[in-house]
């Protein structure tokens, strides 16, 4: 009687191999992908201005989670759509939590006047201190921002 049971789970378990190899071949459904596809086109949207009220920015993190991340910034005269003289727009990134952790970004300028750049500062979940250093033709101005970043 013994070896019929022991066969039994034999056989038991060598079907419950074989769904999980099939299982793991097939593609995954129409909610996760679904899931998937609305996770990759979210965004973190974050304004501010500098202390002078000279300056305000715009920055739009795509898709604004954990990893490679796209920045686009919009650079105006305080109170206006009228872009700001910038010379050049770079990002610093720090995370209060884990002092010592930061890194920097260097936007660069487009077509349509926006500054843009990519990479992976933001790599670690968290709040982000994120100051944008504009360069103008006399002087610089700081625009600090924050961005609370999640997994994705």
């Amino acid at each position: 009687k013994f070896r019929w049971v022991s066969r039994g789970e034999i056989v038991v378990a060598a079907g419950v191999f074989g769904a999980t190899a099939v299982l793991t071949g097939l593609a995954p459904s129409a909610f996760t992908a679904a899931a998937g596809k609305a996770a990759a086109s979210q965004r973190v949207v974050v304004s501010a201005g500098d202390y002078a009220s000279s300056v305000a920015v715009r920055l739009t993190v795509s898709p604004g989670n954990v990893g490679r991340n796209v920045f686009v910034a919009r650079v105006n005269r305080y109170g206006t759509s009228e872009p700001a003289p910038a010379r050049s727009v770079e990002l610093a990134f720090s995370l209060p939590a884990h002092p010592g952790l930061g890194s920097s970004l260097v936007l660069r300028r487009t077509a349509g006047g926006s500054w843009t750049g990519a990479g992976l500062q933001l790599s670690i979940v968290g709040d982000w201190r994120v100051e944008a250093v504009i360069a103008e033709p006399a002087n610089a101005v700081v625009v600090p921002l924050t961005i609370r970043v999640g997994s994705p």
